[in-house]
């Protein structure tokens, strides 16, 4: 199923998105979400989309500090769920390891 926007609101997802790619996110249409290996960034359409620009690019900007996956959504999930989803899409990611 694929979400649709308003007209008017595409070319604002759309200068979100192309800020994104232009940052090393990369889109992962199975999942919906926008995914940067090299900062263990991954973050939502809905995020994306619900977010001003600003927001985003001062989100993602931010410096990862705790070297761990950061999950930029509108929803918290479980600890086993975001370590699930970490193990998933960031293969070199291992928690355990100091």
């Amino acid at each position: 199923m694929s979400r649709r926007f308003p007209i008017e609101d595409n070319n604002k997802l759309q200068e979100k998105m192309s800020f994104l790619e232009e940052n090393g996110f990369n889109y992962n249409f199975d999942r919906d979400i926008f995914i940067n290996q090299n900062t263990l960034t991954v973050t939502s359409i809905e995020f994306v989309d619900d977010h001003s620009l600003d927001e985003i690019k001062k989100d993602i900007t931010s410096p990862n500090k705790k070297n761990k996956p950061r999950f930029l959504f509108n929803h918290r999930f479980s600890r086993n769920k975001r370590l699930a989803l970490a193990a998933e899409i960031f293969p070199k990611y291992h928690p355990n390891k100091p």
